[in-house]
């Protein structure tokens, strides 16, 4: 098991209790599955950012993060991107 959702896990156990309709993605990603994002989640079903905001938080030094919203349920996906620091060690 990868230890990035125990590090969630933990947060719930041992921080305050906060459940949210959402999600928190941790992804690596280039130029090809970002020009492939408006297929995966098409404008009429989801808010997804425009390909070029995407690959300039994949630019950054730091790395950024996106959202991608079902527009229908309000279900929010957080992405956030791979950086050197990630995975975790535990």
């Amino acid at each position: 098991m990868s230890p990035l959702p125990l590090v969630s896990c933990k947060c719930c156990i041992y921080g305050e209790p906060r459940l949210t309709h959402d999600v928190d993605l941790i992804v690596e990603l280039n130029r090809e599955p970002i020009a492939r994002l408006p297929e995966v989640f098409p404008p009429a079903e989801f808010y997804c950012p425009p390909t070029e905001v995407i690959a300039e938080e994949v630019a950054r030094e730091q790395r950024g993060h996106f959202n991608i919203i079902h527009h229908e349920k309000g279900f929010k996906a957080d992405v956030y991107m791979m950086t050197a620091t990630l995975p975790l060690t535990m």
